[in-house]
């Protein structure tokens, strides 16, 4: 793996240039094995930008010509910190009547703790609707939103709890 400023070229190296090789780069999760296949013959390269490099993204290699061939795995970046992840996810929030929806993606799983609360000025505490925590797990995959029901608006936020990097959103 070689850094070239915003981008990394991963070599491919083989003992003979005369196999076919296939390359897979994909994200390692537990919903969606999103990849991209690149068959290389010999010494080959394969360049990625920096953006790409999450923890969960791995590449594995192998003989075309073999059935059942033996495919070498790695995944660099297992190590990186999962801050890493956190800038590379999204949260979006939808309010249509009084339902809200929500939608955490990442490339790789998150998971924290979702609860509304309760404000009764800007100055204020918020404090925590009872029985309104919900575990929340990224969506790497395209299942529908969740839906939370509200019962007033004006004085609920949204907040992340126990999520890392502390990171919050308010309605």
């Amino acid at each position: 793996m070689t850094d070239h400023g915003d981008n990394i070229s991963i070599q491919l190296v083989e003992e003979t240039s005369a196999r076919n090789t296939t390359l897979r780069v994909y994200y390692d999760s537990r919903y969606k094995m999103n990849d991209t296949r690149r068959t290389a013959l010999g010494e080959q390269y394969y360049i990625l930008h920096k953006s790409m490099m999450v923890p969960c993204l791995c590449f594995q290699a192998w003989y075309n010509d073999l059935k059942d061939a033996v495919r070498s795995l790695c995944c660099p970046f297992k190590n990186l910190s999962e801050e890493t992840n956190l800038k590379k996810s999204a949260f979006a929030v939808t309010i249509e009547g009084k339902t809200l929806s929500y939608k955490l993606s990442a490339p790789c799983n998150v998971t924290g703790n979702l609860s509304l609360c309760w404000r009764p000025d800007d100055q204020s505490q918020c404090h925590e609707i009872p029985d309104s925590r919900k575990e929340i797990i990224s969506e790497v995959n395209n299942r529908p939103q969740r839906n939370v029901s509200l019962v007033d608006q004006s004085n609920l936020n949204f907040h992340f709890l126990n999520y890392p990097g502390k990171l919050k959103a308010a309605l």
